[in-house]
């Protein structure tokens, strides 16, 4: 943030973030026991606003420290969606669990990558602590289904999503069931089809989490 006046650099904020489309900061005040309150209406995004209200012996002082709220409000907003935003991998690794591949040494490409891993509810993995025995999994799908081969249609579903929106370079398919060949393959045929924008995108099947 600009380190002159916060009237001016929430003023800014607004003009650089919003543009022209939305309003700028807008101050009422009212004369109050400890002087005069001042209210800022400041614009967050499109159709939401947030209101900031201070107290003070003068209207100027009243205007600066509602500006100090919004904009510490604004620094804190940007602060945890800065945090959220995920590491780019070049690697997405997606683990059948029911057809439970060895993991007695996983490789690093394996670690580099996000990693999920999709189980059926009926599972007897599904009961099991499973983050204890995958620590290096990112994320764990329960498919809600009782039905023969869900699971193998949600890494199908999840594997399509990778390919639209290309999150990573690679993505291995780690399952010992014999569709995952039919998915690789299908893969391929659906990048060459849809024209991938990315040339060095790869897709490979594996039968083990030692991905040497």
């Amino acid at each position: 943030m600009n380190k002159g006046s916060v009237k001016n650099s929430l003023q800014e904020w607004c003009q650089l973030q919003l543009r022209s489309n939305l309003k700028l900061p807008q101050y009422t005040f009212k004369s109050c026991n400890n002087g005069w309150s001042c209210t800022v209406q400041v614009p967050i995004e499109m159709d939401k606003y947030e209101t900031f209200r201070a107290e003070a012996q003068n209207k100027k002082e009243a205007s600066k420290l509602a500006a100090k709220l919004a904009l510490d409000y604004i620094e804190s907003a940007q602060s945890k969606e800065e945090r959220k935003l995920p590491e780019k991998k070049d690697c997405t690794v997606l683990v059948d669990l029911e057809n439970a591949p060895t993991c007695s040494n996983v490789s690093d490409t394996l670690l580099g990558g996000h990693v999920e891993a999709f189980v059926g509810k009926l599972s007897s993995h599904a009961n099991k602590d499973l983050l204890a025995l995958y620590p290096f999994v990112d994320d764990f799908h329960i498919i809600d289904s009782g039905i023969k081969d869900a699971v193998d249609h949600a890494i199908s579903v999840r594997a399509g999503i990778w390919l639209a929106k290309e999150e990573s370079q690679q993505l291995i398919i780690v399952t010992r069931d014999k569709f995952g060949y039919a998915l690789r393959d299908v893969l391929v045929q659906l990048q060459l089809i849809a024209g991938s924008t990315s040339n060095t995108l790869s897709i490979q099947h594996k039968t083990s989490l030692d991905l040497v």
